[in-house]
């Protein structure tokens, strides 16, 4: 009859042992050397009472099998505990990206901050993208949201509440903002090219510098808002309501000016060359006309200026480089000659 050796033992119980080991935690990791020591100590007794033939072969034939056994174990675990993380990470991004759409302002925050700061960004827009749903972003709440130098090319924002947010230097090129909430955020050097700000509430909103070239802003609400040095080529202004907005600066060549509302709005050193319709816009006699000089303040420490619009003006020689008395300002005449020399 054939001896049972400890080899059998092994290769019989391989599946046993590979199901204990994956499912071992710290404590289970102390039972188990625990269970060695105590074999050793009776396998030891046993040598010593006669009962077993030789320790050191015993015990080199055990730890030369269990050794290749506990590191295919091993090896397992690892895996499977990397498989386990990763589903876990994935989990707590799924969770994370479901917040961000919750109508709790709150709650969509935290999970917007909470995006940003584990780095998962990308992942996010990348998420929806790939889900090609245009309402992942509808009427989303994120007032007060820090999204500064963001990336939310092409994302659907119609709707959404922005208020006091900041998108500064944020990238938002063909995004569609129509009717959003930005009252009070920061749009400072935002990226806006073709984006459609439709119907948007832009009141107090700080757009210093950004771009929005060709972008859509038909019936925007722009009161008091700051667009000093924007770049507006070719943007549609129809109907938009710019009183009180500060437009020192703005480069408004081309831009469709129909039904625009411009009362008290400051044209300072704006150039204004191709600009359409702006006879159809509207001005009061507290507009400020490009070519004005700055004069002084007065008691509030608003500027003043020499010039203002009125029923007389012709708006047209700010527009039209064939009118006789044409007037852009010297910088933007430089501008567009260094432009046209390269």
């Amino acid at each position: 009859m054939t001896d049972y050796t400890l080899d059998d033992r092994l290769a019989e119980n391989r599946s046993a042992w590979t199901d204990y080991w994956t499912s071992l935690t710290l404590e289970g990791v102390g039972k188990m050397m625990l269970a060695v020591a105590l074999f050793v100590a009776v396998a030891g007794a046993l040598y010593w009472h006669g009962g077993m033939p030789d320790l050191r072969t015993l015990t080199g034939d055990f730890y030369a099998n269990i050794s290749s056994e506990l590191a295919s174990i091993v090896i397992t675990v690892f895996v499977l505990d990397r498989l386990n993380q990763r589903r876990a990470k994935e989990d707590r991004k799924l969770e994370l990206f479901r917040k961000a759409k919750s109508r709790s302002n709150d709650a969509a925050i935290e999970a917007v901050d909470q995006i940003r700061h584990e780095g998962i960004w990308d992942d996010f827009l990348m998420h929806h993208k790939l889900n090609e749903e245009k309402t992942d972003f509808y009427a989303v709440k994120w007032s007060d949201v820090d999204l500064s130098r963001a990336h939310l090319e092409n994302a659907y924002l119609s709707r959404a509440y922005l208020e006091n947010a900041d998108l500064s230097r944020a990238h938002l090129e063909n995004a569609n903002l129509s009717r959003a909430h930005l009252e009070n955020a920061n749009l400072i050097r935002a990226h806006l090219e073709n984006a459609n700000l439709s119907r948007a509430h832009l009141e107090n909103v700080g757009l210093t510098e950004a771009h929005l070239e060709n972008a859509k802003l038909t019936e925007a609400q722009l009161e008091n808002a700051n667009l000093s040095g924007a770049q507006l080529e070719n943007a549609e202004l129809f109907g938009a309501q710019l009183e009180n907005a500060e437009l020192f600066g703005a480069q408004l060549e081309n831009a469709k000016l129909f039904g625009a509302r411009l009362k008290n709005a400051n044209l300072w050193i704006a150039p204004l060359r191709g600009a359409k319709d702006i006879t159809d816009a509207q001005f009061n006699e507290q507009t400020v006309l490009p070519d004005a000089e700055h004069i002084g303040y007065d008691d509030d420490r608003k500027p003043i200026y020499d010039k203002y619009w009125t029923p007389e003006t012709d708006m047209t020689r700010y527009t039209d480089p064939n009118h006789p008395d044409f007037w852009e300002p010297e910088w933007a005449k430089k501008q567009r000659e260094e432009e046209q020399s390269e």
